[in-house]
């Protein structure tokens, strides 16, 4: 597969690199409710299982999270969105949580994208 070089990191990456964006909650911000929260994929092949991961705290380099449900409605072009539900259900307690988009292709399995967030007590 050809490669190329990423300007901004200098590292070589796919040509056709999944592109995976969190949208509805910031990194490092704190929460009383929890946004609705949704996930756009650029480049998303046929037959690519994609799924979230909820973990305590700040991300785990090894282990797994919890699953969160999730609906993926195609659009298209390799684009599809990620919509994901109930996550202040999993988010039973306060504290930091980590929101980590997973991937299992041709490539193996890995994080696509991850925010790190907070849930608050209301005053």
């Amino acid at each position: 597969m050809p490669r190329k070089t990423a300007p901004e990191s200098g590292k070589a990456t796919p040509e056709k690199e999944i592109k995976a964006l969190i949208s509805g909650i910031r990194e490092g911000a704190r929460y009383r409710v929890l946004p609705p929260v949704q996930v756009r994929f650029e480049r998303l092949p046929n037959r690519t299982a994609v799924w979230a991961e909820l973990y305590r705290g700040p991300a785990k380099p090894e282990g797994r999270g919890l699953n969160v449900p999730a609906r993926l409605v195609p659009r298209g072009g390799g684009n599809a969105i990620l919509t994901i539900r109930g996550l202040d259900q999993k988010c039973a307690g306060f504290g930091t949580w980590t929101l980590s988009v997973m991937v299992s292709d041709s490539q193996g399995t890995r994080v696509l994208a991850r925010k790190t967030f907070s849930t608050v007590r209301e005053n």
